[in-house]
């Protein structure tokens, strides 16, 4: 132990110095138990954060400017394939309307029929109305409000003729605009010779709807016309077996086939007929 103790104290020496040496970078233990910093501690406040101050020095993602250059250089090169030569473009929209018909009539020609009853309709009111208003000027004295009426009436009435003018004027171009497209002297679209088309009638339609419709009813009155021809057969097969039935002499079961019958010749096989008390005293 004499031995050790000179070589422990210089130990103890030389961290000591390296204490005094270092800066006091820790914490200290307090009187209750809590810590606080040291003296030599130096204290950082955060700093704050404002785009007056700092919003200068952000800077997008490398990637997205990139993306942005990218798609700028290309909407550059679609602005220049737009306003540059369009004559091909020209060109190819004309060779278009010269093979097709480009100007198709707003209106189907059943369409041009309904109008044009319509149109009759208002026409036959506007006389009428016209008519009463002279027979009550024609009637006696009028007086000046009267006389307004009639101005006012007669005013309305050359408006409602101007207007019904006007669209039997757009139904007779789009009637001639139907004839010129299925004529054979029409530039396009033609009829097929009447040698083919004799049996077959022609389908007009002006829109997928309508062609939907009309292909709707057709399957249904072909469905019924199959459903009479099938109850035809029938009536014909079974009539005859029932008339023979009634002449025998046991007819409980009569009441039960009469139905079976009605039910297949008259309600298409959907309802059958019950009745209450099925045991009917002769």
């Amino acid at each position: 132990s004499g031995i050790r103790a000179p070589a422990e104290k210089k130990m103890l020496h030389s961290s000591a110095s390296a204490a005094v040496d270092q800066p006091r970078i820790g914490r200290e233990v307090t009187a209750h138990g809590g810590t606080s910093l040291g003296t030599g501690w130096a204290k950082k406040q955060p700093e704050v954060f404002s785009l007056q101050g700092a919003g200068s020095k952000l800077k997008l993602p490398m990637e997205w400017r990139k993306q942005r250059v990218r798609n700028t250089r290309l909407w550059k090169k679609v602005s220049a394939i737009q306003t540059g030569d369009s004559s091909e473009t020209t060109c190819f929209i004309q060779r278009l309307q010269s093979t097709f018909q480009s100007e198709l009539p707003t209106v189907s020609r059943a369409e041009i029929k309904d109008r044009l009853e319509d149109i009759c309709d208002v026409g036959v009111r506007v006389d009428e109305c016209m008519r009463a208003d002279l027979l009550l000027l024609t009637s006696g004295l009028t007086t000046w409000q009267q006389e307004y009426k009639h101005l006012q009436t007669l005013t309305s009435c050359q408006e409602t003729v101007s207007s019904l003018l006007h669209q039997i004027q757009q139904l007779r171009d789009a009637e001639a605009k139907w004839r010129m497209m299925w004529s054979h002297s029409g530039p396009r679209l033609r009829r097929c010779p009447r040698s083919r088309t004799s049996e077959t009638p022609l389908l007009i339609y002006s829109s997928l709807q309508e062609l939907k419709e009309m292909e709707t009813l057709k399957h249904q009155v072909k469905t019924l016309q199959r459903q009479i021809q099938i109850q035809r057969v029938m009536a014909e097969e079974l009539l005859p077996i029932l008339f023979s039935l009634e002449l025998q002499e046991d007819t409980s079961s009569l009441y039960l086939l009469y139905r079976a019958m009605y039910c297949q010749l008259c309600e298409g096989g959907q309802q059958f007929p019950t009745l209450v008390v099925d045991n009917i005293p002769d």
